[in-house]
């Protein structure tokens, strides 16, 4: 019953990045609740799906967790390439405050 709460929190972790991702106006401020948010979330939901599988059938399987140090590592890697490919396009950003 516990890994349900960590699988319903990651969710409502992701739902807040996207609304993250909605908020800002500018394409740069905008790679940075994605990045930060899916890691988090996806970390919940891959912890309570390791718990809800491990409780039921009495076996641990490691190969769900070994997903989450690539996605440390890939996903800030991605949002700065994204980020080199708008200053290569020279994407102007939004100075207003």
């Amino acid at each position: 019953m516990s890994g349900e709460y960590f699988i319903l929190l990651g969710a409502f972790i992701f739902f807040t990045g996207s609304i993250g991702f909605f908020r800002f106006r500018d394409a740069f401020q905008r790679f940075h609740p994605p990045t930060k948010m899916s890691i988090l979330g996806l970390g919940l939901i891959i912890l309570g799906e390791g718990i809800d599988y491990g409780t039921q059938t009495g076996d641990w399987d490691i190969r769900s967790f070994l997903a989450l140090p690539l996605l440390i590592v890939l996903s800030p890697l991605a949002a700065h390439w994204m980020a080199k490919a708008l200053i290569q396009f020279r994407l102007p950003r939004d100075t207003q405050d």
